[in-house]
């Protein structure tokens, strides 16, 4: 795939608004390029991985501004998500545990190469990089 002039200035002109959440990346990734990870295991495994960094790096370990203005029923499964599946309990902030940051790396990495996978099938050119 070959850049193009128009190409690299609307890319330009659109990368602030792509990249200012995660659900923006996630919805220029489908339309811009027909790739969707929403609804795969590793896909949900990692938006839940992303809300805890959030909660991290926006919120000082407990939610940020952003995640407060979630309904309640998406709070509290937030919390179950968080325990579930990065063995974190999230009680007004995060407390981990042992095994939090292994749960952390397994799910990173199997979103990343379920991720590659999905890239490589559509696009075999991409199989050189």
């Amino acid at each position: 795939m070959q850049s193009t002039q128009i190409g690299a200035a609307l890319v330009d002109e659109i990368s602030d608004s792509m990249n200012a959440t995660w659900n923006n990346r996630k919805k220029w990734l489908s339309s811009g390029f027909g790739i969707s990870y929403s609804g795969t295991a590793s896909g949900q495994n990692f938006d839940t991985l992303v809300e805890l960094r959030n909660s991290i790096v926006h919120g000082d370990g407990a939610l940020s501004d952003l995640q407060e203005k979630k309904s309640v029923d998406k709070l509290i499964a937030l919390r179950r998500e968080f325990k579930e599946r990065l063995s974190t309990n999230f009680l007004g902030r995060a407390e981990f545990a042992d095994d939090s940051s292994d749960r952390a790396m397994i799910i990173a990495r199997q979103f990343i190469l379920d991720f590659d996978r999905s890239v490589v099938s559509l696009y075999t050119e991409a199989r050189r990089f």
